[in-house]
């Protein structure tokens, strides 16, 4: 008997879209960003620059807005 092993390519955007509608999975990939964050790797690590920029932005939509503010 042989054993075949299958790889099969992953497409990001679906693995996004299907993380995005999530829950459970949007949690996870906060926590494992948290964990970076503590470790001090997602602020301090250019590979992690756009996600960490994306995070910031994130943050800034979801902070209350000053009263008058457009």
């Amino acid at each position: 008997m042989v054993e075949r092993v299958v790889v099969e390519a992953v497409d990001l955007n679906e693995c996004s879209r299907r993380v995005a509608e999530s829950p459970v999975a949007c949690r996870n990939v906060l926590r494992a960003l948290q964990d970076l964050a503590e470790a001090g790797r997602l602020d301090s690590d250019p590979k992690w620059e756009r996600a960490y920029k994306a995070f910031l932005d994130l943050r800034a939509t979801l902070e209350p807005k000053p009263r008058g503010w457009r």
